[in-house]
């Protein structure tokens, strides 16, 4: 009896084995068909989707170290590349933006790329946006549309901050890849600095038959990071109540005016000049002309950018008359002060 039971046992698995086939396989719970479906792959579609199937291969696992990257699974071929480690850099010392150049990794042109920034190692996650601020969606751009070779500028940033970003793909119909490598760098502290040349000019003793220049000539130097520029201002002191060179033992004023000094009669102002910044009207004059000065802050210069070493050079000129009381002192104090907009 216990071998006839064996060999019965036998003969059914020889005979069950010629219904299995690639072509279609089922059993009494479930049936695929298709010849599409197969070891490499197929892709299968209808109006409302698309897919990419495979049998007998692992679609997720990748063996992935600081140098290399083994795809694993049909779709790998197909879906895009994951981005190398973009380009974050701070080239001018900005303290609200940063410039950045995603690299495609030899994807498609038409690659979408999403980049993911962070001011606080990945614990908050947010996205440059097409118009390069930062908000909380993501945003899919191609290569180009992201600056390409140049890049682009990310702005509305906080200063003294270490940023990080990393970039995404997406190819087509397929899924996206995983994040690429991260690159950092700090913006920068909001600057401005002014520095004089010097604390004082003379112009020694003054003659009524020319018009006086006095020396060394004062050079503004204005250095900043301010992103809508800078103004440099000025206002006189004279006696007080009038701008001028004023003697307190003479209880006497020449008077600062916007005019073309003349020999022989009182008068006092400045000029200016700049390769840098761009000078105000009132102090952009040459040859005898002389800009007045004003008890009230002036504009002396302006620029509507960001400087480094802009330097604005100031003349003071004067002239007296025959009745301006000899052998005593003039005297004047001007203030320089710098703005910047940031």
């Amino acid at each position: 009896m216990y071998k006839r039971i064996m060999a019965l046992l036998s003969f059914i698995l020889v005979t069950i084995l010629p219904i299995i086939s690639f072509a279609e396989m089922q059993s009494t719970s479930y049936k695929i068909k298709g010849e599409t479906i197969n070891s490499t792959g197929g892709a299968g579609s209808s109006t409302n989707y698309k897919a990419y199937d495979g049998i007998g291969e692992s679609f997720a696992e990748q063996g992935v170290t600081v140098n290399y990257e083994l795809g694993v699974g049909a779709d790998y071929p197909v879906i895009a590349q994951v981005p190398l480690q973009p380009s974050l850099t701070n080239p001018a010392s900005y303290y609200d933006r940063l410039q950045f150049v995603i690299d495609s990794a030899s994807n498609p042109s038409s690659t979408l790329f999403a980049i993911a920034i962070t001011a606080d190692s990945w614990a908050t996650l947010q996205y440059i946006q097409a118009n390069d601020t930062v908000s909380v969606s993501p945003v899919w751009q191609t290569y180009a549309n992201w600056g390409g070779e140049t890049g682009e500028i990310v702005l509305g940033l906080s200063a003294s901050t270490t940023y990080c970003i990393k970039v995404q793909a997406l190819n087509g119909d397929f899924s996206g890849t995983r994040w690429g490598p991260e690159a950092c760098v700090a913006t920068s502290e909001p600057t401005l600095t002014l520095d004089l040349s010097a604390n004082a000019t003379n112009f020694g003793s003054l003659s009524s038959n020319t018009i006086n220049t006095s020396t060394p000539n004062i050079i503004a130097t204005v250095s900043t990071n301010a992103q809508n520029g800078y103004v440099i201002l000025t206002k006189d002191t004279g006696s007080g109540s009038n701008p001028g060179l004023n003697s307190i033992v003479a209880s006497k004023l020449i008077p600062s005016l916007s005019t073309t000094l003349a020999e022989g009669a009182e008068g006092y102002g400045i000029q200016a000049s700049s390769s840098s910044a761009t000078v105000a009207t009132t102090y952009n004059v040459s040859d005898s002309t002389v800009g007045g000065l004003q008890l009230s802050f002036q504009n002396l210069a302006t620029k509507s950018g960001p400087g480094t070493n802009d330097a604005v050079v100031v003349t003071h000129k004067a002239t007296v008359s025959t009745a301006t009381k000899a052998g005593v002192d003039f005297q004047d104090i001007i203030t320089y002060s710098a703005v910047a907009s940031y």
